[in-house]
């Protein structure tokens, strides 16, 4: 049975665009062929009937709705945990601060690192910063160097769509690494047969 220890800020379904994407993954896990270890910041003490791990948290200032793991505050219990469990593999969902413990931990035991693009997040910057203009630009840098600390080192990077996978090659993202894993589309929800006749009266 291969183990993977999932490392996730946040694990709550249908939270945001992201955490749907990761539940549509975790609502298909095959228990008879894979076991799962979940470490996390925000969501319940005890996730289903999983082995998992609820690490502290802070709110984050500029959006109060998201939390941000702290596992330094309890590292060497996390890592005797991990250790106890023995992970084959390690998936990250976020480059936080709990993506770069995960990454350094897995590292030091030379266990294979994947990770799922899920959120463009220098999009973002601009829009959080919009009072303060001279700060964009900085903050730009200073994320590009970041993504490009985490990623490469992340043995695979599955990437949404075509033009994500170039922008983050511009970026400087090394091309070996990242994988193309396009989204599909629920044809049972998104369906014609599901369609609502609306009629507009003049």
């Amino acid at each position: 049975m291969r183990k993977v220890a999932f490392f996730t800020e946040i694990l709550v379904e249908d939270f945001d665009g992201a955490s749907r994407t990761m539940f549509q993954l975790i609502n298909r896990i095959d228990q008879q062929n894979f076991k799962y270890f979940f470490i996390y910041g925000g969501g319940p003490t005890q996730f289903r009937d999983f082995h998992s791990y609820k690490v502290p948290t802070f709110k984050i200032p500029v959006n109060e709705d998201y939390c941000l793991a702290i596992p330094q505050l309890i590292k060497k219990k996390l890592e005797l945990a991990l250790d106890e469990f023995a992970p084959d593999i390690i998936h990250i969902a976020t480059p936080s601060l709990l993506g770069f413990f995960a990454l350094n931990y897995a590292k030091r035991r030379n266990i294979p690192v994947l990770t799922i693009y899920h959120t463009h997040f220098i999009s973002y910057i601009a829009y959080y910063f919009k009072n303060i203009l001279p700060l964009v630009k900085p903050t730009e840098q200073w994320m590009k160097r970041a993504m490009n600390n985490f990623y490469n080192k992340c043995d695979i990077v599955y990437v949404p769509t075509k033009s994500i996978l170039t922008e983050l090659q511009q970026i400087g993202l090394e091309q070996d690494g990242l994988k193309l894993w396009q989204r599909g589309i629920d044809t049972q929800l998104f369906t014609p047969q599901k369609r609502i006749a609306v009629i507009f009266n003049n």
